[in-house]
């Protein structure tokens, strides 16, 4: 390395600065002057010297050349390339490079050429100024050529003085003394993926790597769900439930693959076999939605299950929601994308709904039609049946649920075909939702049927739910195979 002090252009009592190059090779020798020129001669134009910055210091060195528009970070891809799904970064803009800084940055043959060129005919070569006649005194400098400009609408003429600012404001002074905004953040319950292109590494779950699993499980959770605990994550691994327990009993060799990538569990996913008829089941998968996980897992459950009978995605609820029997798929596009793309047919199950819940007053003035009876066993989630008129064969009926964190549920509501058109919905699913808030429950969600076949049924239920503020949060869907195989 060697020691470089430029000066060219500062005043001899300014500090030089020092900048440290890449070895400078010795200038070549001075070419000899042509037989009809002479470094004397008036005609050759003198050398104009660089113009240094004002401040004394050294120009920066020229950038290396690049296509225009393309900003490169180093190290990294061109800006406005992310992710995907993500908005380009924001980079700083540059300042205005000098003219110089432009010539010596884009390379002779991105100029434009000039109209001879273009027009296919060679460029002729500048002439030289003619030489003075011997004698005469020489051509006094040439006076640089100023291009006048227009000034900005609402601008003062030149060499007028500027009009003073106007004097602050209470306003302004409020705002100046304000705390800066705070910054933007993500969201919660979508975190943002971290993009990593290290290999992916399956096998099964280990227990150190409980929390992180638990971690990737709450990332993924729905509105209206309370959060996964470890003492859910123990029941899930043990092939138990407190809802569809029927389902989870007939279930055997509960597995758990996890995906690990830079020492780090970035994906999880669950799967068993049938006892009775040997079909595969994909209970639940969990990746915060980064596709090459997602497909790394689904193939690794879909390789294990090859040999069953049929296979089954996101068909039963799991201990891990509430009742959330199938895949969200607003909420998880890249799941329901992957499982699509892998051969699985999915099918358009539930709508699901959600709404907030207030403590009621107790002023009694609800008329209550229907009789509550609980329905839960020991270890199942708290449940209760409403019925109205005979508890066997009901002219109306709902079924409710208490979860975790003032999580309630509305399993179903059902009113006979002959005593709709009456009011009888409204008054018990009003019954129901007070009876939950009397509980303890914030906000309740509910599943309605979505079946093209019933979809003109199902509209008065979503016009009621919409009434008593339930909004429609997403759509749940369940996957299968396409065949199913039968064992001999």
């Amino acid at each position: 390395m060697a020691s470089r002090t430029v000066t060219s252009g500062a005043p001899p009592e300014s500090s030089a600065v020092t900048i440290v190059t890449a070895p400078v090779p010795p200038p070549p020798p001075p070419a000899p002057p042509a037989d009809d020129e002479s470094p004397a001669s008036p005609a050759a134009a003198p050398a104009r010297p660089e113009a240094a910055p004002p401040d004394g210091r050294a120009a920066p060195p020229a950038s290396p050349p690049r296509a225009p528009g393309v900003t490169r970070a180093p190290g990294g891809p061109p800006a406005g390339v992310g992710p995907p799904g993500l908005p380009p970064p924001l980079r700083a803009r540059p300042s205005q490079p000098s003219m110089a800084g432009i010539a010596a940055a884009v390379p002779a043959k991105a100029l434009p050429a000039s109209p001879a060129a273009r027009n296919g005919r060679p460029a002729a070569a500048p002439q030289p100024p003619p030489a003075p006649p011997p004698g005469s005194a020489p051509a006094p400098p040439e006076t640089p050529r100023v291009t006048p400009q227009m000034p900005a609408p609402g601008a003062p003429p030149q060499g007028a003085a500027a009009p003073a600012p106007p004097p602050p404001t209470p306003a302004d002074a409020a705002a100046a003394d304000a705390p800066p905004p705070a910054p933007l953040r993500a969201t919660p319950s979508r975190p943002v993926p971290v993009a990593d292109s290290g290999p992916i590494q399956l096998r099964h779950l280990r227990a150190r790597e409980l929390a992180a699993v638990l971690e990737l499980v709450n990332a993924d959770q729905s509105p209206g769900q309370p959060r996964a605990t470890g003492e859910t994550l123990q029941m899930a691994l043990r092939g138990e439930s407190p809802i569809d327990s029927p389902w989870w009993q007939q279930l055997t060799d509960v597995q758990v693959v996890v995906a690990i990538r830079s020492a780090r569990v970035v994906g999880a996913a669950s799967y068993a076999v049938s006892a009775g008829d040997r079909s595969g089941w994909l209970l639940w998968l969990h990746a915060r939605e980064e596709r090459p996980v997602v497909e790394a897992l689904v193939d690794r459950v879909t390789a294990e299950l090859a040999g069953s009978s049929h296979l089954y995605a996101f068909w039963i609820a799991t201990p891990l929601t509430l009742g959330l029997e199938s895949l969200p798929t607003r909420r998880r596009p890249v799941t329901h994308a992957v499982l699509q793309a892998r051969g699985l047919v999915g099918r358009d199950s539930w709508r699901y709904l959600v709404a907030p819940l207030e403590r009621p007053d107790g002023d009694g003035a609800h008329e209550e039609i229907a009789t509550v009876t609980p329905v839960s066993t020991a270890g199942e989630v708290l449940s209760w049946r409403l019925t109205v008129g005979d508890p066997d064969r009901p002219m109306a009926s709902a079924a409710v649920a208490l979860g975790r964190e003032g999580c309630g549920a509305l399993w179903w509501i059902e009113v006979e075909p002959a005593q709709r058109r009456r009011g009888m919905g409204r008054l018990l699913l009003v019954q129901s939702l007070r009876f939950l808030a009397r509980r303890g429950a914030r906000t309740v969600a509910a599943l309605v049927d979505h079946d093209t076949a019933l979809e003109a049924e199902r509209r008065p239920a979503l016009r009621l739910f919409a009434s008593l503020g339930f909004e429609e949060a997403d759509e749940l869907w369940s996957y299968e195979s396409r065949r199913r195989r039968f064992w001999r």
